[in-house]
């Protein structure tokens, strides 16, 4: 059974910074803990969406991350630039945001 994940796990919002953010094609990512069952959604923003190459290299990364922790119930997404705002406007939090 997964773990329920709440707003005093900050160890888990850095370790995806840490991975994920690693990839030249990130530009942010949110997340947002689902209330009636603890689920984390990750919304991981890139460049070249759609690239298979692209896309390779953030899925190995989110393999990792589920892999350091198997409590954790994720539910990863891949997204373009344009739909970041409207995350935010529904309660995602920003954990990265790549300064260019």
């Amino acid at each position: 059974m997964s773990r329920v994940m709440d707003a005093t796990d900050e160890a888990l919002p850095s370790a995806l910074v840490n991975a994920l953010s690693g990839s030249d094609n990130v530009v942010a990512i949110l997340i947002e803990i689902e209330a009636d069952d603890g689920e984390l959604h990750v919304w991981t923003c890139v460049k070249g969406l759609g690239d298979p190459v692209v896309e390779r290299d953030v899925f190995e990364r989110e393999a990792k991350i589920i892999g350091s922790f198997p409590d954790i119930a994720f539910d990863f997404n891949l997204i373009d630039l344009k739909e970041v705002e409207h995350l935010v406007n529904e309660g995602a939090r920003v954990i990265y945001l790549r300064r260019e």
